[in-house]
């Protein structure tokens, strides 16, 4: 998948950006790592085999957020290791 994104710095520099992603986690860590270093985005989507999926910008707050997705995940998969 790949992760496209405009942003505007805080010397307000027009930045874009897009980068090859194998997990979606990793591609919001970076978004926040922006924001976290003052960015300000205004725009943000994935692809993926020829489909863009916007992304909600207020998600994006400039804090962590890999590890939380990826304790979601674990949880998930033992509620559904349960059901079986």
């Amino acid at each position: 998948m790949y992760l496209r994104f405009a942003a505007l710095s805080a010397e307000e520099e027009y930045l874009h950006g897009a980068f090859c992603m194998e997990e979606i986690e990793l591609a919001m860590e970076i978004l926040n790592l922006y924001v976290n270093e003052g960015h300000t985005l205004f725009q943000a989507s994935l692809e993926e085999s020829g489909k863009e999926i916007p992304l909600p910008l207020e998600a994006f707050d400039g804090q962590p957020i890999r590890i939380y997705m990826q304790q979601l995940q674990e949880e998930w998969n033992q509620v559904l290791s349960l059901s079986h």
